[in-house]
């Protein structure tokens, strides 16, 4: 729905407008195997149980704001992103091209089994 809604009314993305795009993007779109969060503190993981202060501290060292790395002649933009898949927090990069079209890239998994509450039972 969202690159169909892209397509009969143009999304406008700019330098000050790509990471709200991302950000609605990947709240309302969910993939075949689940939802990808993107996550800039540990104060938006949606724990299962609490972790002890120093495993929160440690996972927020490496959790890092959604930016703008580079954007291409051609207008696409390259955001690196920290994204919770399923109970695994990633360090990736998200290519957003002028028609709103995303694309993950260069996965890199920086935790395993992370103690949050399952996608699919959440409401």
């Amino acid at each position: 729905p969202v690159y169909e809604l892209n397509a009969s009314v143009p999304v406008f993305l700019n330098n000050d407008t790509v990471k709200d795009y991302v950000r609605f993007f990947f709240c309302y779109v969910r993939g075949a195997h689940g939802r990808f969060h993107i996550t800039e503190g540990t104060e938006e993981i949606n724990w299962r149980e609490d972790p002890d202060l120093s495993a929160k501290r440690a996972l927020g060292k490496m959790i890092d704001p959604l930016e703008i790395s580079k954007i291409s002649d051609q207008g696409v933009y390259t955001l690196n992103a920290t994204i919770i898949f399923k109970n695994h927090l990633f360090d990736s990069q998200i290519n957003v091209d002028e028609n709103g079209m995303v694309e993950l890239h260069n996965q890199e998994l920086l935790v395993d089994d992370i103690p949050v509450v399952d996608d699919n039972l959440a409401v």
